[in-house]
């Protein structure tokens, strides 16, 4: 099963062009690899520590502050590990709407 990766885009917790930018760098890194993947969403209810990358629908969220950051989440997110110091929420802390 691939990885998926969702970067909220549109969500008032970050930075228009610094989530765009992390957007843009997970992307690239997908580039050429079938086992994760990356789109972007709206606002993911959390509104804080953004950009805000989501593991697939309801997993964990982690907050970067840029596009390196966003390449050590990935970086440890394909290696199945968990990047705990970008940790901003586990999939019980997250709202539902």
């Amino acid at each position: 099963m691939a990885l998926r990766l969702c970067v909220c885009i549109r969500g008032n917790c970050a930075d228009y062009d610094a989530a765009r930018a992390v957007y843009r760098k997970l992307r690239a890194l997908c580039e050429g690899r079938d086992d994760v993947g990356v789109s972007e969403t709206g606002c993911l209810g959390i509104c804080t520590g953004g950009p805000l990358i989501a593991v697939d629908s309801g997993g964990p969220v982690y907050g970067v502050g840029n596009a390196d950051e966003a390449e050590a989440v990935f970086n440890c997110l394909v290696r199945r590990e968990i990047p705990r110091n970008f940790l901003v929420a586990e999939p019980a802390d997250i709202p539902v709407y």
